[in-house]
Formats: C-alpha cells, sequence, structure tokens
C-alpha cells in the first residue's frame, strides 16, 4: 500500500508488489512519521509463527523530520533482485533529494 500523494513514492501509484525481507518494528514512532508504503495485511499469514501484528500495521519506508534535518527509511533492500528494481532505485532518488531539499 503506497501514499499516492507523496512526491517520494508518488509514480509507484496505489501498490507495489515486491519480494523482499522485511523487519517489524517494535517501537515505530507512529505519531512522528509519515508512512509511504505499508505492508498490506492480506499479503502475509498473520497465524504464522513470529509475526507480531501492531495497532500501526507494518510501515515499510516513511521519513520525518528530525530537528532542522530529513530522515528517510525503508525496509526494503535485503534481497540484490530489490537494488537491481528500477521502481526501488527512484524511490531511494527521490528520499534523498527529499532529504537535500529538493524536488524529487
Amino acid at each position: 500500500m503506497v501514499d499516492p500523494g507523496d512526491p517520494v513514492v508518488a509514480f509507484l501509484g496505489n501498490f507495489l508488489q515486491i519480494e523482499d525481507e522485511i523487519y517489524q518494528i517494535s517501537d515505530f514512532d507512529y505519531r512522528g512519521s509519515h508512512v509511504l508504503l505499508r505492508l498490506d495485511p492480506s499479503s502475509v499469514d498473520l497465524g504464522k509463527t513470529g509475526v507480531h501484528q501492531r495497532f500501526y500495521g507494518w510501515p515499510l519506508a516513511w521519513k520525518r523530520f528530525y530537528g532542522q534535518g530529513r530522515v528517510f527509511y525503508t525496509a526494503f533492500g535485503h534481497e540484490a533482485s530489490v537494488w537491481q528494481d528500477r521502481r526501488y532505485q527512484r524511490m531511494l532518488t527521490n528520499a534523498i533529494l527529499w532529504c537535500m531539499r529538493r524536488s524529487p
């Protein structure tokens, strides 16, 4: 699930399908972060051992401000195939530009 209104990921539309390992973040700052990508819960076996549901879901990419700085995070990038994906490359480029206060 994608935030299509944000310029970092708007080019993706509403949906991104990609296979990668993800982290389940237990202390996510949902109040101070703007989630850009979120795992679709229907794509996960919620009954599988080790799957922990949180009220904020599974954020996969977000941005936030830290003092005068800008921070971007993505849980993607564990698999080599993800790094070869043009969509992933474009998202990273857009995120770097956003962190530099430049337009993606």
